[in-house]
């Protein structure tokens, strides 16, 4: 299958809530389409009406969507057309038109799935669209009704973290230990729903209880089984063929699924199941994007398929930064060419060609030309005047004096997360970061850059003397700081125009002079620059070629720092605790 183009509504009247005149040719994006915009600019939306329409295109009911919409498509060599204007709805194949009756008698004019990665705690989506499905679909399986991967509407979140992280061992064990701190499975422990599982062997015996009875049948007297063992389950199906539980990993998926995850007790046949790592660590010890990251690879290398639409909500957030690098690889390696994805990323928006960006405006969806200027943000040229109509209206906005503070925050932020104490304390952290080209561009920006009225905006400022300079360009009471005391560093100021906070970088020994590589320690730093000294100096043969060391640490250290612990960011707490205390103060 390859999407070509949707269209939902023409007005106010006729569309899907604020999704209005709203198209999106999907052809010049080359299977990867990223929806940005601000909230409520109808992201989410166009997801939920896409969800909808193939809902109901499943079903054969498209007669009952109340809203229009143009959709096509190609399947199997034939070129899908299918058009609802409310009162008619009309079908055409290689641009021949066809009765609703023919089109729906054909399976091989419909796509294989949809899979939704969902990243929020909202339920709209699922309630709206996907409880019907799955709730049919666990009663016809556990039923016998319906064959194992009857389900075309699949909906991932974290409920799926266990079966990800399972199916993914089974598949490529090297490849997920490396995102779980090199992690292994060593034990896998079994809560068996017995008494439903004895009920429905009897009564409708299927693959699902036939799959689940084999398990139990390998579990010790503590309800575990090594991942080796797990692996050399055999048992005989219903056409009485031998079978190896782990060969077909999508069956694999669809059976624990229908096990484990119904909402009504009375279909579980599997309560829970837990995952014992060799270093004693479990599911909960893992960042929130690590698991992120296992659910996308889960997509990518579990269940995607050619003909299979993918929608994804903020697939980015909570990524590594330098994960966030290989993100769109990761998607465009994928067998399927049909991924639609939202986000908030600067860091993803930096990585991607415009042509793959739509941008969502109170509904509609435009080209997303303008991202050109975010990109020249990011590397420190940029239009102020346009900023305020791209991208990220209503987050908290972080503003840097360069690119490489925002690679020093972001892994920072990430890496302390690994902690979790640390990301209990952080969760609520949800910012973006923008540079505003060097200290000295600070004082134009903060005149004009105008944020919205339910987000705060504050600016970080080094304590050097181009930190300094900014600050008295800012604020017209300061003719100079120089007599400034530790508590008059460590004050949040506010810049009464703009409501724009200002704070310097705070740092426990309270140094007059202080940036914010700093937070790395002097000990990392001399490290470093004894590295570069000798690297750099092997081949001088005369005295102008000795180098800068500041120069070149401060050039160097953003991609040497990816590969730091996280016990090298400790000091970083002290900036984070910081903006935390600008953010929730009024």
């Amino acid at each position: 299958m390859r999407l070509k183009k949707i269209t939902i509504g023409k007005n106010t009247l006729d569309g899907y809530k604020n999704l209005q005149n709203c198209t999106i040719e999907f052809e010049e994006r080359d299977g990867l389409t990223i929806l940005i915009g601000n909230n409520g600019s109808g992201k989410s939306n166009l997801l939920e009406a896409i969800s909808f329409i193939f809902h109901k295109l499943f079903l054969k009911q498209l007669t009952s969507i109340d809203f229009k919409f143009l959709i096509e498509y190609e399947i199997n060599g034939k070129s899908i057309r299918i058009h609802n204007q409310r009162s008619t709805l009309k079908f055409s194949i290689n641009n021949d038109d066809l009765n609703e009756q023919g089109f729906y008698s054909d399976d091989t004019n419909f796509p294989d799935k949809v899979f939704t990665l969902y990243s929020g705690e909202e339920l709209r989506l699922w309630e709206n669209v996907y409880y019907e499905p799955y709730t049919t679909y666990y009663h016809d399986v556990i039923n016998n009704r319906v064959a194992i991967d009857a389900l075309q509407m699949n909906y991932i979140n974290k409920y799926y973290w266990n079966i990800a992280v399972l199916l993914l061992f089974i598949k490529d064990a090297n490849k997920i230990a490396r995102i779980l701190n090199n992690s292994n499975i060593e034990n896998i422990k079994f809560d068996i729903n017995t008494q439903n599982l004895l009920n429905y062997s009897n009564s409708n015996p299927n693959k699902v209880t036939i799959a689940v009875n084999a398990i139990m049948t390998h579990l010790n007297t503590e309800n575990k089984i090594t991942f080796e063992n797990f692996n050399q389950i055999s048992y005989i199906d219903e056409y009485g063929d031998s079978n190896n539980l782990t060969d077909i990993t999508l069956d694999l998926y669809y059976i624990l699924l229908v096990a484990i995850l119904p909402k009504d007790n009375n279909y579980k046949t599997i309560n829970k199941f837990d995952i014992e790592f060799d270093n004693g660590l479990n599911i909960s010890d893992f960042s929130e994007g690590q698991k992120k990251e296992i659910l996308v690879i889960f997509i990518t290398d579990v269940l995607a398929s050619v003909d299979s639409l993918f929608l994804l909500d903020e697939p980015d957030s909570h990524i590594h930064p330098v994960k966030k690098k290989n993100l769109i690889k990761i998607l465009k390696q994928s067998d399927t060419k049909n991924i639609i994805m939202t986000t908030h990323s600067p860091t993803l928006i930096r990585e991607v060609d415009n042509r793959h960006f739509v941008l969502m405006q109170d509904g509609e969806a435009k080209n997303a030309e303008s991202l050109e200027i975010l990109k020249e943000i990011t590397d420190n040229k940029w239009s102020i005047d346009s900023i305020n109509n791209v991208l990220i209206a209503n987050k908290d906005i972080i503003l840097v004096e360069g690119k490489t503070d925002i690679e020093y925050i972001e892994t920072a932020l990430s890496k302390l997360r690994e902690y979790p104490r640390y990301n209990k304390r952080y969760e609520n952290l949800d910012f973006t970061l923008l540079p505003f080209g060097g200290a000295s561009g600070l004082s134009n920006f903060i005149n004009k850059f105008n944020g919205s009225d339910n987000q705060k905006v504050i600016a970080l400022l080094d304590r050097d003397q181009a930190g300094k300079d900014s600050f008295v360009n800012i604020f017209d009471d300061y003719s100079s700081i120089d007599n400034f005391t530790s508590d008059d560093f460590n004050q949040i100021y506010i810049h009464t125009p703009s409501k724009i906070k200002v704070f310097f970088l705070p740092n426990k020994e309270d140094k007059k002079t202080f940036e914010i590589e700093d937070y790395f320690g002097i000990e990392k730093l001399k490290k470093l620059g004894r590295k570069l000294y000798k690297d750099k100096t092997e081949s001088i043969t005369q005295l102008k070629q000795f180098i800068d060391i500041k120069t070149q640490i401060k050039n160097e250290l953003p991609n040497e720092c990816q590969s730091f612990n996280k016990e090298d960011f400790k000091d970083f707490k002290q900036l984070f605790d910081k903006l935390k205390e600008a953010i929730e103060t009024p």
